[in-house]
């Protein structure tokens, strides 16, 4: 419809200029040069316009309001009807597609009407064909409405990550954000923050504080909300320790689809019961710096007997990690798989399925080492599935 209106107007421009040269007798050969002027200025526009049609088609099938442009030189072939990812694997498809659109826009005199049904072709071409094509930036969103993780060009990087106290989470969420440059968002954080700057937030949650009362997630989840939607979340974030139960774990789905934003993966460290409480208890601070790690439940960094492994420090031990009762009641939240964290994963899980894979789960084993732990991580962050 756009380009039946736009050659239509074309076409009456033109010879309206005609007329009008021809009542002055305006000689020949102005005529003609005015005529080619008029109808390039006019096929130019019509050609940005075509263009501009396809990227409003990329933003309706992608389901995003905004679409930031960049090139990907490397080409891959899409295999679901579904997914709208475009790539320029050279200049060379970006010089194809200009004589293409004029060739879809022939001499008006001749074939005005020919290039009619080439339009559609093109849009064809370029949407499922050709190499050339327009990306947007982050993870594309295809029929049901929620992204397509397996676009390697730009990983999706909204991400909950799941795991037992003594699993080693934190330490792979600093890894994480070290190598993708996301922000690390802890809930205890948030609560300090918005404390400490007297948001109306913050007050409401220092009153159940004080008083030795748990947040109601009314407080907790528009918090996280707010931090979620800073500037340094925009290309993507790390969840870590929230949601503890399936309430929260619905009740935080149902708000991030409420605004709008898209969930990409849920991260969990898979490690027994017994061995996470090791681990705990097992933990050793040396007396000259805390960052030299050693467990006595961990072969990789056990300690020289009394001595810290690496400087030969005195070790010490901290109060709450000998503290069998109080790491055994974070446990039994944690490991619920009725309404503790365990039955929060599980309905990710559930939702996963239900919608082809999103967000994406990603099962770690907690049993190696860091090293060990990390390297598997990375590598199925960046694993195109």
């Amino acid at each position: 419809l756009v380009y039946l209106v736009c050659l239509v107007c074309l076409v009456c421009l033109v010879y309206l200029v005609c007329l009008v040269c021809l009542v002055r007798l305006v000689c020949l050969v102005c005529l003609v040069c005015l005529v080619c002027l008029v109808y390039l200025v006019c096929l130019v526009c019509l050609v940005c316009l075509v263009f501009l049609v396809l990227l409003v088609h990329l933003v309706y099938r992608t389901g995003e309001r905004t679409v930031k442009l960049f090139f990907c030189f490397h080409r891959r072939d899409a295999e679901d009807p579904e997914e709208m990812i475009f790539h320029l694997p050279s200049p060379l498809p970006l010089c194809a597609f200009v004589p293409l659109s004029l060739c879809a826009f022939a001499p008006l005199p001749l074939c005005a009407f020919i290039p009619l049904p080439l339009c559609p072709l093109t849009t064809h071409l370029i949407s499922n064909n050709l190499p050339l094509s327009v990306s947007a930036r982050g993870v594309l969103r295809g029929k049901r409405g929620r992204p397509n993780p397996s676009y390697k060009g730009e990983i999706a990087m909204k991400i909950l990550f799941f795991g037992p106290n003594g699993s080693g989470k934190g330490t792979q969420g600093a890894i994480v954000k070290e190598k993708y440059g996301i922000p690390h968002i802890e809930t205890g954080v948030i609560f300090r923050d918005n404390i400490s700057r007297g948001t109306d937030l913050g007050k409401e949650a220092k009153g159940y504080i004080d008083r030795g009362e748990l947040v109601p997630d009314s407080i907790t989840i528009p918090m996280i909300l707010n931090r979620l939607k800073e500037d340094d979340c925009k290309d993507g974030w790390l969840l870590d320790g929230f949601p503890r139960n399936l309430a929260q774990a619905e009740a935080l789905d149902k708000a991030l689809q409420e605004e709008g934003i898209t969930l990409d993966i849920v991260i969990e460290m898979v490690l027994d019961r017994q061995i996470a409480k090791n681990r705990i208890m097992g933990r050793r601070l040396c007396v000259n710096d805390n960052n030299h790690p050693n467990n006595i439940y961990i072969d990789a960094i056990k300690p020289n007997g009394d001595k810290c492994r690496i400087c030969g420090g005195d070790l010490k031990t901290r109060s709450d990690d000998q503290d069998e009762e109080a790491i055994d009641q974070r446990h039994n939240i944690y490991y619920d798989t009725e309404t503790g964290t365990m039955a929060g994963v599980n309905y990710f899980k559930a939702l996963s399925a239900k919608n082809n894979g999103v967000p994406r789960i990603i099962e770690l084993d907690g049993r190696p080492g860091v090293k060990e732990v990390s390297a598997e991580l990375l590598a199925k962050l960046d694993a195109q599935e």
